[in-house]
């Protein structure tokens, strides 16, 4: 029996050009919906989960879930991949978060199992393939699996051991991608990404915290005191560095540097606490990950604000604390831009005093109305 896909779902589609400012974590300003039909008919790039699978047996040993596609399946039929994967379906203001749930949802529909957790690992295009972009999840379940009938081979599709893995890799037909990552993990140590990390002393302790600050808004003044009451020092990364006059980044670097400073300065917050940093945007995520500690140099832990960075983060083996935020929907960049592009007076509530002067000083306002209306 033939598997039938329902052709009028929406998947997430990305034009060519814009795939390189996924690896930024912005998702939504570049993401726009087309029918699954058209998607394949058409070669359109669009966005896939990969999720590779491991378990622990009661000695610590790894066992790799594998999936064996079904014979009934369009494409691939019969071949070994990973252990669960899928297309993202569309939605308004797709985030990392509705990306993350697509990936839990795809192991629980194929294998039958919830992850007891979960990790990003890299986003892999795969033009030559399927025209996918590919986000590649790592996650840690438990022994009970479940597999669907419907989607794999029962029989073959189960955990296998480093020996019987490295043979299957030798033997089977894979799929290309998910043979290269299995071949990746079965050489590394991956465990170490669901161990529980250890906070150091804060007495000393040196923070990081990464923001594009389009502008520097209450919420963020909430966390950088708050970071300062939990640590000695404060490294501020000031992202998308190269980016000024976008509808997302309307501000260059030395204005959003401006507002956070003279913003510090008023409350009479030690300066000598802080120090700034620039942080381009490298449009691959791995490397940008890697290229914070060649910038900012050492530091203790790292305030992540959100799902991609943390998870972006894990890989690098630091610490990492959830900031706390106050008030996240109404403090915030897109909806303050937004506001000021319609006249609407209620933005200057949200930021500092000192930053809205320097709007006005900058002519940010008439800025900000013709970017959103170009």
């Amino acid at each position: 029996m033939e598997l039938i896909d329902n052709p009028n779902e929406l998947l997430a589609c990305i034009k060519k050009e814009n795939i390189k400012y996924l690896h930024t974590g912005k998702i939504s300003p570049y993401i726009f919906p087309e029918k699954r039909k058209k998607v394949h008919e058409e070669d359109i790039y669009h966005l896939i989960v990969r999720i590779f699978a491991i378990s622990l047996d009661k000695k610590g040993k790894v066992k790799f879930l594998i999936q064996k596609r079904s014979k009934n399946k369009k494409s691939n039929p019969n071949y070994f991949t990973d252990s669960a994967s899928g297309h993202v379906s569309y939605k308004e203001n797709l985030d990392f978060n509705h990306i993350l749930k697509e990936a839990k949802k795809e192991l629980f529909e194929e294998m039958g199992v919830k992850p007891q957790k979960i990790e990003f690992h890299t986003i892999r295009e795969e033009f030559e393939e399927e025209f996918e972009i590919g986000f590649i999840f790592i996650a840690l379940i438990g022994s009970n699996i479940s597999p669907n009938p419907i989607e794999v081979d029962v029989e073959h599709s189960r955990f296998y051991s480093e020996e019987e893995l490295i043979q299957l890799l030798d033997t089977k037909s894979f799929i290309p991608i998910a043979k290269e990552f299995w071949e990746i993990f079965i050489n590394r140590d991956i465990t170490y990404l669901f161990n529980e990390k250890l906070i150091s002393d804060k007495k000393e302790r040196c923070a990081l915290f990464i923001g594009r600050f389009q502008p520097f808004h209450n919420g963020h003044l909430f966390t950088v005191k708050k970071i300062l009451e939990e640590n000695a020092y404060l490294k501020i990364g000031i992202g998308s560095s190269q980016e000024s006059n976008t509808k997302i980044n309307p501000f260059n670097v030395e204005e959003r540097k401006g507002f956070i400073i003279e913003t510090l300065k008023s409350l009479k917050v030690d300066l000598n606490k802080i120090s700034f940093y620039e942080i381009p945007d490298l449009y691959n995520a791995e490397k940008w990950a890697k290229n914070i500690f060649f910038i900012v140099g050492d530091f203790d832990v790292l305030y992540a604000p959100n799902e991609w960075m943390r998870n972006l983060f894990i890989e690098m083996k630091c610490d990492i604390a959830k900031p706390e935020f106050y008030k996240k929907k109404e403090f915030n960049g897109a909806y303050i831009r937004e506001l000021i592009s319609k006249n609407n007076e209620k933005w200057r509530d949200l930021v500092p005093q000192k930053v809205s002067d320097l709007i006005i000083k900058f002519d940010g306002i008439e800025r900000i109305k013709n970017l959103f209306n170009y």
